[in-house]
Parts: C-alpha cells; structure tokens; sequence
C-alpha cells in the first residue's frame, strides 16, 4: 500500500514529500483531507489548528473531523481547540443508522461496542465514498482497511510537532 511507504519515506526524507504532495494537490486542485480526533486533534492541537486553518481557509480543502465517538459527545473538541473543518463522521453514529449490530454496556452509558471488522471498516468506508485523499490517524490498524486512493498517515504518540510543519504545502 502506497500509503504506508509514503509513511515510512516520509520519517526519512521530509523535503521529498512535501514536493510529492504539493506535485499531487497541483494536480488534484482542492484536496479532501481527513483527521482522527482522540491521538491527533487532542494530543497536537495547535498543530492541527495551524494545518486545518491552512487547509479549508488559505487553500480551500475539504477537512473531515473523524472519530470513533458519536458526535454529539465530542463536537467541542475540535471547537475548543478552534480546528476549522469542513464535515464531520462518527463511527457510532454511521453504524447505529445503518443497523450494525451494536451494544451499550457501558455503566455509564458511553460506550457502543461492535464486532471489530465493523468497526475498523468505517473509516475506510467513508474515505472512499467521500474521495479522501489522505487520513491522519494515531491507530496504524485502520490503514488495512483504507482504499487505495487514500494516504493513511499513521500520526506518533510523540514528535508529530518536530515535523508538522511538512503537511502545511498540502
């Protein structure tokens, strides 16, 4: 998958990405990009900040908030932390409309569960049916289930804020 060798070129060479992307949104024009909430918008918020501004303001790229959450419960986060996005897309909320089997036996009543695959799947599923052309995600085990036309980006636990600043030519 091409994603996870951009990736791994990317730790090593950061120039040579920056000219693969800015070759690639020359060619595409506007970009639809996606970002994981919980491991990239909580954990770099100013970073995502200064990159969502740059893309659905100065460029004027699609920017999806995605999330394992239902929206309702997390819609502050990118919010507070003042991430300009474009759509949104809750793994909850997808799959409780579409009728996925799911179950609620959190005691405190936030937590939905559902079998694995289904819930790997959904993110894969909304990059392609929305054309994402990349994701930024903290869980590399969603990136097996990615389309081929979209870049998952696996984002570190830690030094994301050393390398950021790579992804603004986007």
């Amino acid at each position: 998958m091409w994603c996870l060798y951009l990736y791994h070129r990317f730790c090593c060479n950061v120039k040579k990405i920056q000219l693969v992307f800015y070759s690639f949104s020359l060619t595409i024009g506007n970009m639809k990009i996606g970002i994981d909430i919980h491991g990239c918008i909580d954990l770099y918020p100013e970073q995502f900040r200064e990159l969502t501004h740059q893309w659905a303001v100065v460029r004027n790229h699609e920017v999806h908030i995605l999330t394992g959450q239902s929206w309702e419960e997390v819609r502050h986060v990118p919010e507070e932390h003042g991430i300009v996005f474009t759509h949104h897309f809750s793994i909850v909320d997808w799959n409780l409309r579409k009728g996925t089997p799911m179950w609620n036996d959190d005691p405190r009543g936030d937590g939905w569960w559902m079998n694995e695959t289904s819930w790997l799947i959904s993110k894969g599923v909304y990059c392609k049916a929305n054309g994402l052309y990349c994701l930024f995600d903290d869980s590399p085990e969603y990136g097996q289930y990615m389309p081929k036309s979209c870049c998952f980006i696996v984002v570190p636990k830690e030094g994301f804020e050393r390398y950021y600043h790579a992804w603004l030519s986007l």
